[in-house]
């Protein structure tokens, strides 16, 4: 799919040249045709001119219609686009929900729905598409439209224990298509991180579910269970079976000689029930006894995201993740825009106090938030803007001027704020209401 911006009208002046060349197809067909057939050659109008194949794709379901079509440059109020047949691509609730301003008008902001700008999704899986068992509040229905807007997602996930087969199952049966190759693993990762430091052939002890089993068997290496196997490699990936005797097993190998690779470094993940221990917890306790570290093939190291490069054919994708340390610290040392959502284990609190390195380039609630225009914080004279929600620094005192505090604009306004201002977070003042 060709990416762009649902509407390039970035700046008045080009607005109202465009408002008033529609408005002039549509009083000359009128003329000729019916209110529904002048739409359409206004649309016809609009898609010659160059408006991205996602436009044209959304048009196609509904009408476009303009207020005051005729109004000059300097006092455009409102350009709203009416597509009743948004419901089924974006779920709009109401025709006309996506709406041009005068204050964005003014300002020269273009709307722009957020994933239009990439060719691809990779979506982590624990915490933003599922949480054990259970779909994510909107995550089903947001994968479906873009899968229908044609954009390619895949999932890029730390979790090795389970087979591609099994998860893409899972998946389906939550409501989304999906395909085993859609899913880049830890587990495949850590084997192709395996098979550049050892011959095919040589045995390694696999501490870890039946995915992990499974590609380190596929990747031509013999796997066994115990150290008295003298195996050459230990990997380590996380299963909820996993046992201190296994455990065991890994730190006599290690401490006999074998090299160790593990998958991920995730301290926790995210169930039903709540946070619990995840495979770095597991690590740190071989780590423990042996004294050394492994190397990872997961987020936030780079083999996984060049291996979901590769696997999917892609080349600008965004990652989306709830983990700040893995999926956002990952993406961004690959070179990858970063979006993180709120349905995991990133809190309010995490972000206003997150490192340089683990700032997402986007915050959304949930992934919703890749189908509808990004609302960018805009800097004032005393802080930043982002919807209805005004912060300012007061002399290291952050105030929330107006909007809600518990809201999201807030919520970006004084991560931008924060991370902009050039003092570390333990200097600043911050109000409980903006992370409570």
């Amino acid at each position: 799919m060709a990416t762009g911006r649902l509407t390039d009208l970035s700046a008045s002046t080009r607005l109202g040249t465009a408002l008033g060349q529609i408005a002039a197809i549509a009083q000359t067909e009128a003329h000729a045709q019916t209110e529904a057939h002048a739409r359409n050659a206004a649309i016809d109008q609009i898609a010659a001119r160059g408006r991205s194949a996602l436009r044209d794709q959304i048009a196609e379901q509904g009408q476009i219609a303009a207020n005051d079509l005729g109004a000059k440059d300097q006092n455009v109020q409102t350009a709203q686009i009416v597509v009743p047949g948004l419901n089924a691509v974006l779920g709009l609730s109401e025709p006309g929900d996506l709406i041009v301003d005068q204050d964005q008008t003014t300002r020269g902001e273009a709307l722009e729905v957020l994933v239009s700008s990439f060719d691809s999704v990779l979506l982590d899986l624990d915490g933003v598409v599922y949480q054990g068992e259970l779909a994510v509040t909107n995550a089903v229905e947001s994968v479906n439209k873009l899968q229908g807007l044609d954009i390619k997602v895949g999932y890029i996930t730390n979790n090795s224990s389970r087979r591609a087969e099994t998860i893409a199952e899972q998946l389906t049966s939550l409501g989304i298509a999906t395909t085993p190759n859609q899913i880049v693993g830890s587990a495949r990762a850590g084997a192709k991180l395996l098979a550049k430091k050892i011959p095919a052939g040589q045995s390694v002890l696999v501490v870890g579910g039946d995915g992990l089993r499974h590609e380190v068997s596929e990747s031509g290496f013999k796997v066994v269970d115990k150290a008295s196997d003298s195996p050459a490699a230990v990997i380590q990936g996380f299963s909820k079976d996993v046992s201190w005797r296994e455990l065991a097993e890994a730190s006599f190998a290690i401490q006999n000689g074998a090299i160790w690779v593990a998958t991920n470094q995730d301290w926790t993940i995210p169930l039903e029930q709540g946070i619990a221990p995840g495979n770095g917890t597991l690590v740190g306790a071989v780590h423990t006894a042996v004294g050394i570290l492994p190397d990872f093939a997961g987020k936030p190291f780079r083999p996984i995201f060049d291996q979901a490069l590769a696997q999917l054919q892609i080349q600008s994708p965004i990652m989306v993740g709830d983990r700040l340390d893995t999926d956002i610290r990952g993406a961004r040392k690959a070179g990858m825009k970063s979006a993180v959502v709120l349905t995991g284990i990133a809190t309010r609190k995490e972000l206003l106090a997150a490192k340089p390195e683990d700032r997402p380039n986007y915050i959304l609630e949930d992934l919703s938030g890749l189908l509808v225009d990004y609302v960018e914080p805009k800097s004032t004279k005393h802080g930043v803007k982002v919807g209805q929600a005004n912060i300012e620094l007061l002399a290291d005192k952050l105030v929330v001027i107006s909007g809600d505090p518990r809201s999201l604009d807030a919520l970006k306004a004084a991560c931008h704020l924060i991370w902009n201002c050039g003092k570390p977070i333990y200097a600043l003042d911050v109000p409980q209401s903006l992370y409570s």
